[in-house]
């Protein structure tokens, strides 16, 4: 370079002479910016040979859309370029370099957002110059950039890049541990569990003659297969001074605490808590219960505000009026106390912006889900809908004949032949193809749609004293198990399996709750053995 200098003064004078006689009216031209940049420029030259080229450029701008702009810098000279960059949208920064002399570059990016920030400058000097430009335009980037040019091409880039960007959210939501959707989170859900018949107590946690959910019951259940857990709650019947009692706050957050010592997902909801809010989906109740739907859930969402996504909250239980065809009425009612649970909850904000939460159906029926109107929210991706299922119901939950049908001891095809009574006692309905129907339904609502799926409850009593029909009553009632398990997860349906703890006639226990110990081998081997068959569409 430093022997064509004598050429290279004659051509700069040369080229001085002929900008006095042309305007350059190009695309590069000051003021012709597609971003309407305010550009100001000096410039003073000297026929130095041994010149120094400064230049210092500022660029403040907002862009109200993503923004490229390029940079490449030729420098026939030695330039030392200092670029920083802060970015409060989605950006990404790239910088190209080319440089004719010795150049070392550092490039620093932090950048938490997508966007294309490329710089293009060209720049020959062998003259003094300085030259200030402003640039001003609309963006979702703000970026200041000083570039001196001297000597030694010596280029250090930091580029800051802070985005919060969420149109669903609010500006205080957190992501942290919350990052899976409804459907991700539906997916590692293996296979469920109901402590039933215990934190839902009203009269207390043992009333109904359960001991105390301990670390050692859930460990178990644990280690049987299960890795999600139910926990059906009553908040109505502690409440203190209007407000939640907290040592039952505290006692929630205990067996919580037990399922996340294993790495299990769990579900807290409004259970039958006295029917306050189950048994009054009618206009005359409407008012009421929304104001302490909305209460209870604003302090309940605040105490867990820390729990990551494998905690899950659901708004209710099986809303109903006697357990009649709802009304319109009833669905409507029913549709604003699950609007009530989404907004208060969403409105603490943190976690709980991105935390799933789970809405049901008209009496948690699969047949009413189908005309199910989800409530509105603002994180998308975020909802799962919950279903329950004991069908068919002599099956499933009856216990004594009536005079519209009797007991079913046989479900499932291959168990009809074990019937002794004549066929008295095999299912006329709800079996394998009604099942099949039963979930592809549910699929084509809801999880087709990226709502996936909970079956919060399901199964069918033990019988005993059955005589020579016992033993293939058992099995019957296993293959049941294995069968909806399988069919529910292959349409994206989530099951978790409703035990009461009571392990005797017409009782749903497979744990023993004191010990910890399996009761039911024959139901959980179903389970077990559905879960594995059955695959999730997502």
């Amino acid at each position: 370079m430093k022997q064509c200098r004598p050429m290279i003064i004659i051509l700069f004078l040369v080229g001085i002479s002929f900008g006095f006689a042309c305007t350059d009216t190009g695309k590069d031209a000051p003021g012709t910016d597609p971003f309407d940049n305010e550009v100001q420029s000096d410039a003073d030259a000297d026929s130095d040979t041994d010149s120094d080229s400064d230049s210092d450029s500022d660029t403040d701008s907002d862009t109200d859309t993503d923004s490229d702009t390029d940079t490449d810098s030729d420098t026939d000279s030695d330039s030392d370029t200092d670029s920083d960059s802060d970015t409060d949208s989605d950006s990404d920064t790239d910088t190209d370099s080319d440089t004719d002399s010795d150049s070392d570059t550092d490039t620093d990016s932090d950048t938490d957002t997508d966007s294309d920030t490329d710089t293009d400058s060209d720049s020959d000097s062998d003259s003094d110059s300085d030259t200030d430009t402003d640039t001003d335009a609309d963006s979702d980037t703000d970026s200041d950039t000083d570039s001196d040019t001297d000597a030694d091409a010596d280029t250090d880039a930091d580029s800051d890049t802070d985005a919060d960007s969420d149109a669903d959210t609010d500006s205080d939501s957190d992501m942290t541990g919350m990052e899976r959707t409804a459907a991700e989170l539906a997916a590692s859900m293996y296979a469920g569990w109901n402590v039933g018949n215990s934190l839902e107590v009203p009269d207390g946690e043992t009333a109904w003659g359960n001991p105390l959910v301990s670390q050692s019951l859930i460990d178990a259940v644990n280690d049987a297969g299960f890795n999600t857990i139910r926990i059906p709650c009553a908040w109505d019947s502690h409440i203190v001074n209007n407000q939640i009692d907290p040592a039952w706050l505290a006692r929630v957050k205990e067996v919580i605490d037990y399922c996340y010592n294993n790495d299990m997902y769990v579900i807290i909801n409004i259970h039958w808590d006295g029917g306050w809010l189950e048994n009054n989906p009618t206009y005359a109740q409407q008012n009421a219960v929304n104001a302490k739907q909305e209460a209870y859930w604003l302090q309940i969402a605040n105490y867990f505000a820390d729990y990551d996504e494998h905690l899950l909250f659901a708004g209710a239980n099986e809303v109903n009026i006697n357990w009649a065809a709802p009304t319109a009425e009833n669905l409507e009612v029913l549709e604003s106390y699950l609007q009530t649970f989404v907004d208060a909850v969403r409105s603490t904000g943190g976690k709980n912006t991105y935390r799933t939460l789970i809405v049901q159906s008209y009496s948690c029926s699969g047949e009413y889900a189908q005309s199910m109107n989800l409530p509105y929210d603002p994180t998308s991706g975020r909802l799962m809908a919950e279903v329950h299922s004991y069908e068919p119901y002599q099956f499933g939950q009856m216990t004594e004949d009536a005079s519209w049908g009797n007991m079913f001891y046989f479900w499932g095809a291959d168990y009809h032949q074990y019937d002794t009574t004549g066929g008295t006692r095999t299912a006329t309905w709800g079996e394998e193809a009604y099942m099949d129907t039963y979930y592809h339904d549910l699929k084509t609502k809801f999880v087709d749609s990226g709502v996936p799926v909970i079956l919060g409850e399901y199964g069918a009593i033990h019988r005993a004293n059955l005589g020579d029909m016992q033993s293939n009553f058992e099995a019957s009632r296993g293959y049941y198990y294995e069968y909806v398990t399988k069919v529910a997860k292959d349409n994206g349906v989530v099951p978790i399996v409703w035990d009461n703890g009571y392990n005797g006639e017409n009782g749903f226990a497979i744990f023993d709750r004191n010990s910890g110990t399996v009761v039911d081998s024959t139901v959980l081997n179903g389970i077990m053995n559905g879960a594995a068959a059955g695959q999730y569409p997502f």
